[in-house]
């Protein structure tokens, strides 16, 4: 009989003990989740050519509001392989500045430019098999005052809006090389990994002209990404782009929500009459 009361009490410790170790198992999943830290990333594939050192700041400085961390890459850092690897990098919130095009004759497929330069040499076999691309960016013509002879803005006909310049500038117009292209295809075979939700705000020219990089996007994870429907100016960008972030930090807007408002607000002398829409 002792040994029968040994072996139960034995019985229930074991399952007092399984019950115990559970219990700390799941306690420790909870707080795995409730410490994750909400991160965000801007990649800057304009950094070199039409830097923006206000954008960066300013954007940085919201997402770390809406309480993510910020990681930040530019040109030479936004290589075929950053690409390649970014759902991998659980990133929660993505903002991409730079250039892209819809390709008609690649069956009217929308792509982005990475900041890596095209060699034939490079991933030959993604390219065997046309999983990336090569392209030039649109030429955004610059101008710089010069200094010496600064006689600064004018206004035209008295309207606020309408400005000329008044000083002699310079015409930066220099030939563009070629860049790898990130196409739906390169979403769909190269990219590693899956988004958790990721919000993402495709900055460039005609990044939503169709839904193709949306939609290869949402179908790699994304929950709902944001572009553009037509040529739109590296200024105009950043200004919508910081539109949304501000009014997601100060008015404590969705995406959705924040970008639906900023769309409806004109900008000023647009050089093109592109429009934001959102995709999910």
């Amino acid at each position: 009989m002792k040994l029968k009361k040994i072996a139960i009490i034995a019985s229930i410790m074991a399952v007092m003990i399984t019950v115990f170790l559970f219990s700390m198992t799941l306690g420790n999943l909870n707080v795995t989740e409730t410490n994750h830290i909400p991160r965000a990333v801007i990649i800057d594939q304009l950094y070199s050519d039409v830097p923006n050192e206000h954008f960066e700041t300013t954007a940085s400085n919201h997402l770390k509001k809406l309480g993510y961390t910020v990681d930040l890459y530019t040109t030479d850092n936004a290589t075929v392989d950053l690409f390649r690897n970014l759902p991998t990098m659980n990133y929660d919130f993505i903002v991409f500045r730079g250039h892209a095009l819809h390709a008609s004759e690649e069956n009217d497929a929308v792509m982005f430019f990475t900041g890596e330069k095209y060699s034939e040499k490079k991933y030959v076999q993604e390219q065997l098999f046309g999983q990336i691309k090569k392209g030039t960016p649109l030429l955004e013509r610059t101008f710089s005052i010069d200094e010496k002879n600064n006689t600064g803005w004018v206004s035209v006909n008295g309207s606020k809006n309408i400005k000329m310049i008044s000083s002699p500038v310079q015409v930066s117009d220099k030939p563009r090389e070629e860049f790898f292209l990130f196409s739906p295809k390169s979403i769909h075979d190269l990219m590693k990994g899956k988004f958790d939700d990721s919000i993402i705000l495709l900055g460039g020219c005609s990044t939503l002209k169709n839904d193709s990089m949306a939609k290869a996007l949402v179908e790699r994870g994304a929950s709902k990404v944001v572009g553009w429907t037509d040529l739109v100016s590296s200024s105009d960008n950043d200004w919508a782009l910081l539109q949304i972030l501000q009014k997601m930090d100060d008015e404590k807007l969705s995406v959705t929500d924040a970008t639906n408002k900023v769309k409806e607000i004109p900008i000023n002398n647009p050089k093109y009459h592109s429009k934001l829409e959102i995709f999910s």
